[in-house]
């Protein structure tokens, strides 16, 4: 029998996330965010959505669980599916070394 080798990555929600210092990002006309890393230039990120206003409150200050409350409050989704899918995000986010958490 195969064991299941899926890890789950729990993510402190009291961290402090802040976006890389070679991360280059701007907000597009169409309402997306792109970014890339400096020293990957052939390696571009584009989020919308929710997305946008999650990766818009970084800002190296704000705790992830304060985000996490901010975005509920403005956007109303369904909360359990928005926990799983804001710390998926943030996995990803810090996956790709496009933010750091302190």
């Amino acid at each position: 029998m195969k064991k299941n080798k899926t890890k789950k990555t729990l993510i402190d929600l009291k961290k402090i996330p802040r976006i890389e210092d070679d991360v280059i990002f701007r907000k597009n006309a169409d309402k997306t965010v792109s970014m890339m890393r400096v020293d990957c230039d052939d390696h571009f990120f584009s989020v919308d959505g929710i997305a946008v206003d999650l990766w818009l409150s970084i800002d190296g200050k704000t705790s992830l669980e304060k985000i996490q409350k901010k975005l509920e409050g403005k956007h109303k989704p369904p909360t359990g599916k928005f926990q799983r899918d804001f710390i998926k995000m943030i996995g990803s986010l810090k996956k790709e070394k496009l933010i750091v958490l302190s």
